[in-house]
């Protein structure tokens, strides 16, 4: 015959009945400071022209998710690169916008196109580790928590 004896049962019960407690808080924890941690480093890592699209990075929290993300519709050519093409207005008769301290008015403008700049991917890639690291901290809080 066998006989298993748990040292501390009744301790290690309770503590496990306020583990999903102690486990949401240290999680919520971790997701808003990674989320804090890649907003910063994105915006960091954004091309800068007229800082709106550094402005409209955003950052959603819900517990225990996070989103980030560009809002203006141009993002996704910066990021990517374009090839050239023609700009016309949409509602208005003109397009308008400033070269070197001028207004400049036109009917079409004809675009260059632009290079890819991968601002998300060096996000992602400088914030990895760091995320990773909150996350190992709230772990080992969990643990520690239910370990006492």
């Amino acid at each position: 015959m066998y006989e298993i004896k748990i040292d501390n049962l009744q301790e290690l019960r309770e503590a496990f009945k306020k583990a999903p407690e102690i486990t949401d808080k240290e999680l919520q924890k971790a997701t808003k400071d990674a989320g804090k941690f890649i907003l910063a480093t994105e915006k960091s890592e954004v091309p800068v022209k007229t800082g709106q699209l550094r402005r409209s990075i955003t950052l959603e929290y819900r517990p225990i998710s996070v989103s980030i993300y560009p809002a203006v519709k141009y993002a996704l050519p910066v990021h990517e690169g374009s090839r050239p093409h023609v700009i016309v207005p949409k509602t208005k008769k003109m397009l308008a916008f400033k070269i070197g301290g001028k207004m400049v008015f036109a009917k079409r403008v004809n675009h260059p196109g632009n290079k890819p700049n991968p601002f998300v991917d060096r996000t992602v890639s400088k914030s990895e580790s760091p995320v990773n690291a909150f996350f190992s901290k709230a772990l080992d809080n969990i643990i520690n928590f239910l370990v006492k």
